[in-house]
């Protein structure tokens, strides 16, 4: 190599001071090829390491054959001539460049430098007219090896440019003309350019994953300006009859549409060409099942009940980080302790070392990149403060950057409600935890903290349904008295995967990053700096293959999920041996034939009942199209988690699932939180849920801290609960055991008390009563209806049950009770499937235009024996352990007892461990919500019915934390909000 890079430097300042020594020249070069050293060059941007290039001939074509291959319906006028392909390759990556001899005739010229002038060799010319194209490929070849490789002119021309690709393939760079404006979430006043479409020349670099566009292709010129995603819904159009323009093409991503110039007919159709390639490789352009962004993946995954096992193994991961680290959060505490307990004494540091921003200190000063989103909460609504997280984190490193959205002057009525941390696009952490105060608590669920040591140091020591968070930088004194009011547990899950899912959580954190720089001045972008692809030390493995065919044109979301509905209609008549529709048979070939799973979860149409989905999910599409679309922006913003109580840790053993895990992303996304088009909101976590609800067999296991569906009434849009409904009444016709089981809090969690001032924890109440139990359209209302109907004998709670939790401890030596906060967003279905993430069961998180939500469907392929109503059977580890450990730490069974979920025995004492629970704490605590309390005028009369002094006897019968989740709870009074509240002036789809 070093020999190789003397010989160089000793030919090119002979070629540039002594061009008088021509044969010493030729002989020097003719030595080079002759021995075939490969060159090395420096990447002086973005990869400063030596990597080896080769450029090797992959042969000929003539130019009607390049036409007729790729696009047919382009009329080339100019003299036919061969196009010459070459097989470029650094270090891992390769790809093809197409030339002409005329290319190389320009580069020669580019190239002054350059002793020997081949392609002006008289032979060249003598061996085109006479058409002999390998003549003219040695030639070019002789030219290639002989000419300056290191000149910035024979790169460009190679295509050996700066701009990173990651591990998507490259297929084109050139100049192009960009006309400025486009982008869906800007409006013309943003840029002057804009509003006058003005036409600047820009670097355009083309691959499999994206197309970025960029000053120039090296060096700082390179840094990307803007990264357009190829998705589902990327086309384009080019040509007169398309554009205007002989050479127009028009580009149309997901985010932005965008008109492009060609300089030349031959740059028009290489770039046309690329674009092709590249839509038919990128695994992103097709549909994918629950019509999600991101395709099925393997990868190991591991759950976590509660907080204090997953916020211990999250730091353990941080500290292994070796790259970067992305983050987004609706709320962070920089100053949150990731291990506990944390010790009373000054001199013991125990734990001291794990808050989070020396965690982000310690990996930063080490070189990793650290970025973070979190939702810029208005201030008069929430106490997150973002702006004291910014400033925290940002001081502690330079590595560390922080952006806050969304930062608009009229406040969102919509958050980011999102919690990740992915550690080197290989570790994804997400579920319901942010990184925040009152958010560790373990299977104990305490109501106090220990004596010695505070497992809840400060402000961590929390009860929000008492007092919410305030003043958040001031972290050393709880905002309740320990001595005599509990803190409020709180029960969340979460998970770590391990796999490719990592590399599509990335894309989507590119996405958001790169659309949140956007809504900021330009200087602000380039000294942050815009998020590229980035390389994984593994190949995407694809669950799908890529399409081979050219992908169908989709306009918008609502005709990709009418496809989506057909393709899943069609499987259901093949399982059902009947034809699919003509209509779909190329739709069907084209989109789906070399998928190696079907759309629909489960397989086969077992139970019979993908009719029911499909009509659903028909119902829910049309009910989005009525949905008017509310543009004011109010100056009040109340959220989901507004008084998002604390705590947690864990107790329980360590349970790493090992086998393989299917896992595929699943999101809420749209326009203002991400920048898609209005007509191409995903929610795909909504589409998942109604699907797995629809297909599911045995029996389907939820927990939610809101349960807010349709059945409320028409201000509610998704269709969740009726999903629910048909699938009993299935149940119900073919006389099928079937059981749904929901865990949700006993009390939303914001401050106040129900006979007082508390106006948005008595809206969710009703809105969650209105969904449930009370009103025509609510779940009971049209089971009891359907039973008279068919004349069923049971009762709606053999097949649909209710629970919350709720626990006790003395504290100072006085008997105390509180609920245990339900904050997970959870789904099981059969032992076999799970969905679980940041949604929440509402319009908010479900719909995809409002909050913005993650969440991950898992399928373990590693399956346990079990037992599913009475028969042994296959179950998936993951979701069956996952599913057990809640039932034991909700009622208080052990593993044998929990092993079934059909089993008639264990549905009965769930039931009766639950309705003595009740009891119990009714005649203990009269602590309210409770069935007798169906008007805020006995509340008072209900809580003089305590007998505290029988607490040391009765509370021995307490088994577990489950209690009945209380219907009648003010059934006689009107919970929403009065005309003189304030929050009158907030539309009522802040609260559903």
């Amino acid at each position: 190599m070093i020999f190789n890079f003397i010989l160089q430097v000793f030919v090119k300042k002979l070629s540039d001071h002594h061009k008088q020594m021509s044969f010493w020249i030729h002989f020097l070069q003719k030595f080079l090829i002759n021995i075939n050293i490969k060159i090395s060059m420096n990447q002086p941007l973005l990869n400063s390491r030596e990597q080896r290039v080769t450029i090797t001939s992959e042969g000929y074509v003539s130019t009607n054959d390049f036409l007729n291959e790729h696009l047919k319906q382009v009329d080339y006028s100019h003299q036919s001539f061969y196009i010459y392909k070459f097989r470029v390759k650094r270090g891992n990556q390769s790809w093809i460049v197409h030339k002409r001899v005329q290319d190389f005739m320009d580069l020669e010229k580019d190239i002054k430098h350059d002793p020997f002038l081949f392609l002006k060799h008289r032979d060249v010319e003598k061996e085109r007219k006479i058409d002999d194209p390998e003549a003219v490929q040695k030639h070019i070849l002789e030219y290639i090896n002989s000419a300056n490789q290191t000149s910035v002119e024979f790169k460009k021309f190679f295509l050996l440019t700066d701009i990173q690709y990651g591990d998507a393939q490259k297929h084109y760079e050139c100049v192009m003309k960009k006309k400025a404006g486009g982008r869906h979430a800007e409006s013309k006043c943003r840029r002057c350019g804009t509003f006058w479409g003005r036409f600047d020349k820009r670097y355009f670099s083309i691959s499999s994953e994206c197309v970025i566009y960029s000053t120039g292709p090296f060096e700082n010129d390179a840094r990307p300006r803007e990264i357009l995603l190829i998705d589902q819904n990327f086309q384009f159009e080019y040509g007169l009859n398309s554009t205007g323009e002989r050479r127009g093409i028009k580009l149309t991503f997901t985010t932005r549409d965008l008109y492009l110039k060609a300089p030349d007919d031959w740059t028009f159709i290489l770039f046309v060409v690329g674009l092709q390639f590249a839509k038919q490789e990128s695994p992103y352009h097709q549909i994918q099942r629950f019509n999600s962004f991101a395709q099925p993946r393997m990868g190991r995954c591991k759950w976590y009940v509660d907080g204090e096992n997953y916020f211990a193994d999250l730091m353990d991961d941080l500290l292994l980080a070796q790259n970067q680290v992305c983050i987004t959060d609706w709320w962070l505490s920089p100053d949150f302790f990731l291990k506990r307990p944390i010790s009373t004494d000054p001199d013991d540091q125990t734990n001291r070392k794990s808050r989070f921003d020396l965690i982000l200190k310690n990996i930063a000063d080490r070189g990793v990149q650290v970025r973070i989103i979190i939702y810029d909460a208005p201030s008069f609504a929430l106490n997150n403060d973002a702006l004291h997280t910014e400033r925290s984190l940002q001081m502690v490193s330079n590595n560390i950057k922080v952006l806050k959205h969304p930062s608009t002057l009229i406040p969102s009525k919509w958050s980011h409600h999102e919690k990740m941390v992915l550690i080197d696009n290989q570790i994804a952490y997400m579920g319901g935890l942010d990184i925040c105060f009152g958010r560790m608590d373990n299977q104990k669920h305490l109501l106090h903290d220990y004596d010695e040591k505070e497992f809840w140091p400060g402000i961590d020591y929390s009860n929000s349904r008492i007092k919410d968070f305030v003043n958040v930088q001031k972290t050393d004194e709880s905002l309740i008295d320990r001595n005599q009011t509990p803190r409020m547990p709180w029960h969340d899950i979460a998970i770590r995967i391990r796999g490719d899912s990592a590399l599509d959580m990335y894309r989507h954190f590119m996405q958001y990053w790169n659309y949140v720089l956007f809504e900021n001045k330009y200087d602000v972008r380039t000294q942050i700096g815009l998020l590229d692809p980035k390389k994984s030390e593994d190949k995407i493995q694809t669950q799908y293959k890529p399409n081979q065919v050219e992908p169908i044109q989709m306009k918008n979301q609502n005709q990709r999920l009418s496809l989506y509905i057909r393709q899943v209609e069609d499987e259901a008549k093949q399982d059902d041996g009947g034809q699919m529709d003509s209509k779909n048979l190329d739709i069907y070939q084209s989109q789906y034939k070399q998928n190696t799973k079907r759309l629909s979860v489960i397989g086969k149409n077992s139970q019979g009942i993908n009719k029911e989905y499909i009509d659903i999910m028909k119902k829910q599409m049309e009910a989005l199209q009525k949905q008017e679309q509310d543009q004011i922006n109010y100056p009040k913003l109340i959220h989901q988690d507004t008084n998002d109580p604390d705590v947690m840790k864990m107790v329980i053993k360590k349970q790493e699932q090992v086998g393989s895990c299917q896992t595929q992303l699943l999101r809420s996304a749209s326009q203002w939180s991400i920048g898609n088009s209005s007509q191409n909101t995903e929610q795909s976590i909504l589409a998942a849920y109604l699907q797995l609800i629809t297909e599911a067999k045995y029996y389907i296991y939820i927990e939610n801290q809101f349960f807010i569906s349709n059945t409320a009434g028409k201000d509610v849009i998704n269709a969740i609960s009726e999903t629910i409904i048909v699938r009993i009444k299935q149940a119900v016709l073919k006389n099928e055991q079937f059981k749904v089981i929901v865990f949700v809090p006993l009390l939303p969690g914001f401050e106040g008390e129900i006979d007082g001032n508390a106006p948005v924890l008595k809206v969710q109440l009703h809105w969650e009563y209105a969904t449930i139990c009370r009103g025509e359209k609510s779940i009971y209302s049209q089971l009891l209806k359907y039973f008279s109907t068919v004349k069923c004998d049971k009762q709606v709670e053999d097949y649909i049950q209710f629970y919350s939790l709720r626990t006790h401890a003395k504290l100072k030596g006085k008997p105390v009770t509180e609920q245990i906060y339900i904050h997970s967003k959870l789904m099981i279905i059969d032992d076999e499937y799970v969905i679980m993430g940041s949604a929440n069961i509402n319009d908010r998180s479900m719909l995809g235009d409002r909050d913005s939500e993650l969440a991950v469907f898992v399928e373990d392929e590693n399956k346990v024996l079990s037992i599913m109503n009475g028969m042994k059977i296959q179950r998936s580890q993951f979701a069956l352990t996952l599913r057990k450990s809640l039932y034991m730490e909700h009622f208080g069974l052990t593993d044998e007892e929990v092993q079934d979920p059909l089993d008639p025995k264990l549905l009965q004492n769930m039931v009766d461990i639950a309705e003595q629970n009740t009891y119990a704490y009714r005649y203990i605590f009269a602590c309210y919500p409770d069935n007798n309390v169906t008007q805020i005028n006995k509340l008072n009369d209900f809580k003089k019915s305590a007998r505290i002094d029988l607490y040391d006897e009765l509370s021995q019968t307490i088994k577990g934390n489950a209690v009945q989740f209380p219907l009648d709870f003010m059934k006689d009074e009107n919970l929403q909000i009065r005309i003189m509240d304030k929050e009158i002036i907030v539309p009522i789809i802040n609260f559903t």
